[in-house]
């Protein structure tokens, strides 16, 4: 989501675009983020045109939007969370129990995400 936010791209479906726009709502980004697009480009599978992953959190407030840091208590909680189907990737998974434990909405297009709403997770694309 944050990459198509960055992007203003049509890719951000209408209900996303509509709740990050509202400024009745405080809209967040994970550190989680910011490391696995980190972690991506470092990797060689993902590339950013025209910006470099340093440059993000710098467009990410100029966006209001308000960073979630990993706190050691989310971190050491995780295992907490049950494994749903198939749904094994780390950063996905920490972005599920963050907005879990701190009763936030999850904006994500991933489908996989949508059995987490049986853990208490508020999912919104």
């Amino acid at each position: 989501m944050l990459l198509f936010a960055l992007a203003d791209s049509k890719r951000l479906s209408a209900s996303a675009a509509n709740f990050v726009r509202d400024r009745q709502n405080e809209v967040f980004v994970s550190v989680v983020s910011f490391w696995e697009l980190s972690l991506k480009v470092s990797l060689g599978k993902l590339s950013l045109s025209g910006i470099s992953p340093d440059q993000i959190p710098g467009y990410a407030l100029s966006m209001d939007l308000t960073f979630l840091p990993l706190t050691a208590d989310t971190a050491c909680t995780f295992h907490q969370l049950p494994k749903i189907g198939k749904h094994r990737d780390p950063f996905d998974r920490m972005l599920v129990w963050q907005a879990i434990r701190e009763d936030l909405v999850l904006l994500s297009r991933d489908r996989a995400m949508i059995s987490y709403q049986t853990c208490g997770l508020s999912l919104v694309w």
